[in-house]
């Protein structure tokens, strides 16, 4: 069994671990605690490999979106959306007021909305 240590060498106590953070500056990483008034959080690394070669290893490939533009949403969605725009803070009322909708999207091809539609 392959267990994690920390970066100062000891083992992770999972079932332990009260606090966790990541940061997108320190991919495959994450830093945790174990108590809560403890002030420093202990480092983690989730690569694979030696710790000697890590250093040299840099993050250079970067996230890229799935869709350039925003995905329509079925009529239907939409409808059931804007019933429950009084529970919707104003600064988000916008987002869902400009939804695209399409007419088209059946659910053949959205299998998660079989069980939505009457």
């Amino acid at each position: 069994m392959h267990r994690k240590k920390n970066e100062e060498g000891d083992l992770v106590p999972w079932m332990q671990i009260k606090q966790m953070k990541f940061h997108k500056n320190l991919p495959y990483q994450f830093l945790y605690k174990t108590d809560f008034k403890d002030d420093d959080f202990k480092k983690v690394d989730l690569r694979r490999g030696s710790m000697r070669n890590r250093d040299s290893l840099t993050f250079s490939e970067q996230v890229k979106p799935l869709n350039l533009e925003q995905l329509p949403i079925a009529n239907q969605k939409y409808d059931d959306l804007m019933q429950l725009l009084p529970y919707i803070s104003e600064h988000n009322k916008t987002y869902f007021r400009n939804l695209k909708r399409s007419s088209t999207l059946d659910a053949e091809d959205y299998p998660a909305l079989e069980e939505e539609l009457p």
